[in-house]
């Protein structure tokens, strides 16, 4: 459902808790040392500005991210995918799954085979690994050079000795990102 901007998106939620929910979501990711995707973050914007409702910013979301929605021909809501989101925005709300109607995948063996064609195989996980992990030695990278950084006389740290043993740590975080990824390689036979 689309709407005009208004709190009757979700008139359990005022603005200001969609809002709460989004941050708290953001702000667990970014602890995990993730961030959410530009699309993924304009569409939890929409939900927030109540332009779309907690059905909606869930289909979104899987079409954003290639996600199975469990839906047959027909469906008019997901509501799997709105208990999911709920959860994971909202932790505290009891979600009553007796009185919903959820989808389930045909679990026959073709439903199976076609499933597992659809999870990533070693070489493409250790990629991404890969690939996070090359993020991650880069952010490193940038927190070193700020340190570095020039700074106006009299604006500098307190006591050198702390600001060296940060330097340190990040030089030791740098060299387990390194071996990590040694490690990887080898996982793959390479």
């Amino acid at each position: 459902m689309t709407t005009e901007p208004d709190d009757q998106a979700d008139p359990q939620l005022t603005r200001e808790e969609r809002a709460t929910a989004v941050a708290s979501v953001r702000h667990s990711t970014e602890l995990e040392g993730g961030r959410s995707t530009d699309a993924a973050r304009a569409l939890q914007d929409q939900w927030i500005d109540g332009r779309i409702d907690v059905d909606e910013l869930g289909r979104r979301t899987r079409a954003l991210h290639e996600l199975p929605t469990g839906k047959t021909a027909g469906d008019d809501a997901d509501e799997r995918v709105v208990e999911e989101l709920v959860q994971a925005f909202l932790p505290d709300v009891l979600i009553d799954t007796a009185a919903a109607t959820l989808n389930t995948p045909d679990l026959s063996t073709e439903g199976t085979s076609a499933m597992a064609q659809q999870l990533p195989t070693w070489i493409e996980i250790a990629k991404n690994t890969r690939d996070a992990l090359n993020e991650a030695r880069n952010g490193l990278s940038t927190a070193r050079d700020w340190m570095n950084s020039d700074w106006p006389e009299g604006h500098g740290p307190a006591d050198h000795e702390h600001r060296h043993e940060a330097a340190r740590l990040i030089s030791q975080a740098k060299a387990l990102i390194d071996q990590a990824k040694h490690e990887l390689e080898r996982s793959t036979g390479r």
